[in-house]
């Protein structure tokens, strides 16, 4: 008798059932983003909209970038219809910051619109750590690229 190809077929087996634990537990959407320094604001935008339309966010969230340095941020209407009115933020002027709070996902990113102002603008809220930390870094390299000095066409 050969128990060679018995074998095989155990293994095989083995390692597709692994496999298919490994994934037990994470979202079937949850798709990489691809952040890098080249990103025009289209890009920026569609990231943006990526993180906050996440379906285990309490609330989801709409960004657009209205010109080349003002961001426009709010929250989507849900099912009772209740948002808060968006904001454009001028970038040239925010301070972005982040915390963990208490409750799902855990985190919050939002901006101060003025150097010496003390209100917190929210941009997510209840957001695991890798979107809340992925909407951060984009607002700041949305800041910075504002920040820039356009080339001439």
């Amino acid at each position: 008798m050969n128990a060679g190809p018995l074998v095989r077929t155990a293994l095989a087996l083995g390692v597709v059932l692994g496999l298919a634990a490994c994934a037990d537990g994470y979202p079937s959407d949850n798709t990489s983003l691809a952040l890098h320094f080249g990103m025009d604001g289209a890009e920026i935008e569609t990231a943006m909209n990526h993180i906050g339309s996440q379906r285990y966010l309490k609330q989801r969230w709409a960004y657009a970038l209205t010109d080349r340095c003002s961001l426009q941020a709010g929250e989507v209407p849900g099912l009772m219809g209740s948002a808060t009115e968006p904001v454009v933020l001028d970038l040239r002027h925010v301070a972005v910051s982040m915390e963990k709070t208490v409750g799902p996902g855990g985190h919050r990113v939002w901006v101060t619109p003025a150097p010496d102002s003390s209100e917190a603008v929210p941009l997510i809220e209840g957001a695991h750590w890798s979107d809340a930390s992925q909407i951060k870094w984009l607002v700041e390299f949305a800041r910075s690229r504002c920040l820039r000095p356009q080339r001439a066409s």
